[in-house]
Order: structure tokens, then C-alpha cells, then sequence
């Protein structure tokens, strides 16, 4: 699972998410593997302290960000990655 959506998710508006928050929503899925961008020794400590810290979501909590976040973002990104590949 991607969990920034290529930094698209992230921002400090109603319509996005810090990366804590949306790191900790992932992990509170069913998936196997949460993919994080890491471009810098810092980020990769960081994204390391918070899996390390990591308290899954309760379903409340879920839903109100899925909720917050789903209606304005399902339309761009159903465009985008209706031509993305990871290939490129």
C-alpha cells in the first residue's frame, strides 16, 4: 500500500492528512507492507520512530478521516492513476 498517494494526500487542509496520521491509518488496514516515501536519513528515521510507536486506529477514527478525505480527493485520483504506472 502506498500510503501518501505520491504526496498527494499530504497537507494541512481538510482535504489531506499529515504523513503520521495517514502512516497510522495504513498500518490500521489489513495489508502486508506500507510504502513510505524516504528521500532523506531524517524522513527514514522519522517514518521508523512512528511504526515503532504504532497504535492502530480505532474504527471511528477510520471512517471520520475516510469520510474527510474520500470526496475530495476520489475524482483526482481516479484520473491519475487511471494512466499511472509504477513502471515508468
Amino acid at each position: 500500500m502506498k500510503v501518501f498517494v505520491q504526496g498527494k494526500l499530504l497537507g494541512q487542509t481538510p482535504a489531506k492528512a499529515d504523513p503520521e496520521t495517514l502512516l497510522r491509518y495504513s498500518l490500521s488496514l489489513p495489508v502486508s507492507a506500507a510504502v513510505l516515501g524516504m528521500s532523506t536519513p531524517a524522513i527514514i528515521a522519522q517514518d521508523a520512530a512512528w511504526a515503532r510507536s504504532f497504535k492502530p486506529m480505532t474504527p471511528d477514527e477510520m471512517m471520520e478521516l475516510s469520510a474527510r478525505l474520500a470526496p475530495a480527493n476520489k475524482v483526482v485520483f481516479d484520473r491519475f492513476f487511471a494512466h499511472h504506472s509504477d513502471f515508468c
